[in-house]
């Protein structure tokens, strides 16, 4: 991991790379410029898989610095964390989420990746998961060792050595819109996930309705702050359900068993999110992704040989 010894500086001024000829997923060079935001920073799209993408991206000692103070710069000796139970809309929508990966597994080996405040650990462990996490602050996962016994890894996640064909489920929410390259971490997860073993992807969704809008509405030029919506002030990626799915399908060899929005929770009482209202809105935000502006995608690694053979593939 790279050390930035004043991350101020490299924040007040963006670097960037030379801009990407191919796209990350599909190696595709069909490129073609898709929109901006206010701040002139360009968002490319593939012809050919449809994935957007920030482009040129930022370059690694601009992240490092960033993601630096984003975990506060490992200085965390008194970690608090998360709690299942604390009634926010964190703990309720993570809730939430091992009710929908219950309903398509039963539990084994659990593998967080982004596990930020061991939120997911225990939500893991609770329903019955042996769980691991890892993210890539070294000093914030130390602290967070100090309070969970789970094991917890950090640094460069493909220097691990992690064991092929170990985990029953590998966890990723809010996570594959922020590396640079996505494309590894789909092939290390793949790696790692046991046949018959699922891969659980939580991403904000920029085809549901609102973003659409927000993208129409500043290509026009009659939105103050526009491109807002992509948050490429530290999301390098954009997805949709079709797109990630049909993804996972072609290039990894994955069968995709859902691909769901985000229900509405949290800061309710068990009395209002039993309200009619509220069951229908929420069917309808999981039924219909494009309602919701992010959405959870679940996939199953299948047992047979295709699946390791598309993935040499699409590495080569």
């Amino acid at each position: 991991m790279l050390v930035v010894s004043d991350p101020s500086t490299l924040l007040s001024s963006p670097e960037y790379d030379a801009p990407l000829r191919t796209c990350p997923l599909c190696q595709s060079p069909a490129l073609s410029r898709y929109d901006c935001d206010y701040e002139g920073r360009q968002v490319a799209r593939c012809r050919r898989c449809s994935l957007l993408f920030m482009n040129p991206q930022y370059t690694d000692q601009y992240l490092a610095a960033y993601y630096a103070q984003y975990f506060h710069d490992g200085q965390t000796p008194d970690l608090p964390i998360g709690n299942p139970d604390d009634g926010s809309r964190r703990a309720a929508a993570k809730t939430d989420m091992f009710r929908f990966l219950d309903r398509y597994t039963t539990p084994g080996r659990f593998l967080a990746i982004g596990c930020s405040d061991g939120i997911e650990l225990l939500l893991a462990e609770r329903s019955g998961w042996e769980a691991e996490g890892y993210d890539v602050d070294e000093g914030y996962m130390e602290a967070l060792r100090k309070k969970l016994d789970n094991p917890i890894y950090s640094g460069d996640l493909f220097k691990l050595s992690l064991p092929d064909e170990h985990y029953d489920c590998v966890f990723m929410d809010q996570v594959l819109e922020h590396p640079k390259n996505p494309q590894d971490y789909l092939r290390e997860v793949h790696r790692v996930l046991r046949p018959g073993g699922v891969l659980f992807i939580g991403c904000p969704n920029i085809r549901s309705i609102s973003s659409r809008m927000k993208t129409i509405l500043g290509k026009a030029r009659l939105k103050q702050r526009r491109g807002r919506h992509y948050d490429m002030f530290h999301h390098l990626f954009f997805y949709d359900p079709r797109t990630l799915s049909r993804t996972l399908e072609t290039y990894y060899g994955y069968e995709v068993l859902a691909a769901q929005g985000d229900p509405m929770t949290g800061h309710r009482t068990p009395e209002v999110e039993d309200t009619w209202r509220t069951r229908v809105g929420n069917w309808v935000r999981r039924e219909f992704p494009v309602f919701e502006s992010s959405f959870r995608l679940l996939a199953r690694k299948p047992t047979g040989v295709s699946a390791a053979t598309k993935t040499s593939r699409h590495a080569a």
